[in-house]
């Protein structure tokens, strides 16, 4: 498989911590347990100060005539920002679409003369026509084509849009076969979805087959912070194209990953990009074999997992092996009574995903009552007395609440259900949105260039002439 850096395996340099977690740590030899065994995959810090790896970026900007006024005041000024935070290293690409597509500044380097020029090209920004997003797709892919793998960098399209694809072509079926058709495991594309009526299953389901991450801009002053988060994401990614595989011990079964949201094939999985600091987790489901008395002797191994991953600091490929062992015991006294709260905070996620879309797919099929009462009865649940908190469980009930109470009525289930889509992406990927306590899930550079972004520009101090000066 073509690679944009050589594959180099199995060195000893630095990589990539592992571990894994079983939700019970204690299982009877002769049981036949269902378990969960979570594997944890954190990756260093970096420094993006002095070393980082480049990034490649095409920004795809809707310029239609919704998005006159304050929509796209705000995303020319997020875009602006972002230009003055890209360094020399960096290359960029504005393309704009309403009916027609046009690259506003072509790709180039962002050095100080090239700033100028990009940014005079944000401030021309006007609106125009319709919604040609399939045109926008096909011009960013094109345009990234030339200059992706050069120079190892990291490749990412940004795609900005209030609205319902109504130009070029509009089947939502037909834009994900181009979508597909054009994406390479070495591009990844992010999305962003202003205000109440923009396609969110569309733009959520290309960030997730694109690896990247989908915001739902539900208020303009969100802008700012979720285009930072976005930047302080790519600025501190450590190791992309990261999969995992299973091996599994004699007489274990493989009942499935439980993380969804990434591509799966048989017992490998595919994880999207990891952030400097930030910890993916995969969790699987597997049913243990009988064992004798002696097994309980010591710790019996269940699995390895195997990882593959391109480290993009040394620019090479390297894997790792993580064995996962867990505790047999012969009397059913010694069995876990309780499960691994680690383990747990990572399943109240996804089920929480999981309860979110099936949220979403009663209110539309017309029962908007029940299903503003399976999120009430979600929320009452990660709030109840007798159960066990992990980590999500206070944030998740008041989530939960949140969207249960924008299902009051057909209007308001209209203005939130953006939310509900993004939230169940956001809690399925443990990537923020905007949508939710970003804390639950950014690193410390997603929230420093967050903080950049929304910081109020300080008008540079008036130097009053000097007294001395001369003309020519």
């Amino acid at each position: 498989m073509p690679n944009k850096i050589d594959l180099l395996m199995g060195d000893d340099t630095a990589c990539l911590a592992s571990s894994v977690l079983f939700n019970l740590s204690h299982v009877l030899f002769n049981g036949e347990d269902e378990v969960v065994a979570m594997l944890s995959i954190t990756a260093p810090e970096i420094d993006v100060e002095n070393a980082r790896t480049p990034l490649n970026l095409v920004a795809a900007i809707d310029i239609s005539t919704s998005m006159q006024g304050a929509k796209l005041r705000t995303a020319k000024a997020s875009l602006a920002k972002l230009v003055e935070h890209l360094g020399p290293d960096d290359r960029l690409s504005i393309i704009s679409f309403g009916s027609d597509v046009r690259t506003v500044f072509n790709s180039d380097f962002m050095t100080g003369p090239n700033k100028t020029v990009a940014l005079t090209a944000v401030k021309q920004l006007a609106v125009s026509g319709w919604t040609n997003f399939s045109g926008a797709m096909m011009e960013s892919f094109a345009t990234m084509n030339k200059y992706e793998g050069k120079g190892g960098a990291i490749n990412r399209i940004i795609l900005f849009t209030d609205g319902e694809p109504t130009s070029g072509v509009t089947d939502e079926g037909q834009l994900l076969d181009i979508f597909d058709k054009a994406l390479n495991e070495n591009i990844s594309v992010s999305t962003f979805g202003y205000g109440k009526s923009y396609n969110a299953e569309l733009l959520s389901e290309m960030s997730k087959r694109g690896g990247g991450s989908h915001y739902a801009v539900s208020d303009i002053e969100q802008c700012a912070a979720m285009f930072g988060t976005e930047l302080g994401g790519l600025l501190t990614t450590y190791a992309q194209n990261i999969r995992v595989a299973l091996n599994l011990a004699e007489g274990v079964t493989f009942n499935g990953f439980m993380d969804t949201a990434y591509e799966i094939d048989g017992q490998e999985i595919t994880l999207p990009d990891i952030l400097g600091g930030e910890t993916k987790n995969v969790l699987v489901k597997l049913k243990l074999p009988k064992k004798t008395r002696a097994v309980c002797a010591r710790e019996s191994k269940v699995l390895d997992f195997r990882i593959e991953y391109d480290d993009l600091q040394e620019a090479r490929r390297k894997d790792d092996s993580v064995p996962a062992r867990i505790q047999y015991v012969r009397r059913k006294d010694d069995v876990s009574s309780e499960t691994n709260l680690e383990v747990q905070g990572q399943i109240d996620l996804l089920e929480a995903a999981a309860a979110i879309k099936n949220a979403q797919r009663m209110a539309d099929a017309g029962d908007l009552a029940g299903a503003r009462e399976s999120l009430l009865n979600l929320s009452r649940d990660y709030s109840s007395v007798g159960r066990r908190e992990s980590f999500y469980s206070p944030q998740l009930s008041t989530d939960m609440l949140e969207m249960a109470e924008g299902m009051e009525s057909n209007r308001g289930y209209s203005a939130t259900r953006s939310r509900l889509v993004a939230s169940s992406m956001a809690y399925s990927t443990r990537r923020a949105t905007g949508t939710l306590n970003d804390a639950m899930f950014t690193n410390a550079g997603q929230e420093s260039v967050a903080a950049a972004f929304t910081a109020p520009v300080t008008p540079a101090p008036t130097v009053p002439p000097s007294s001395s000066s001369s003309t020519d």
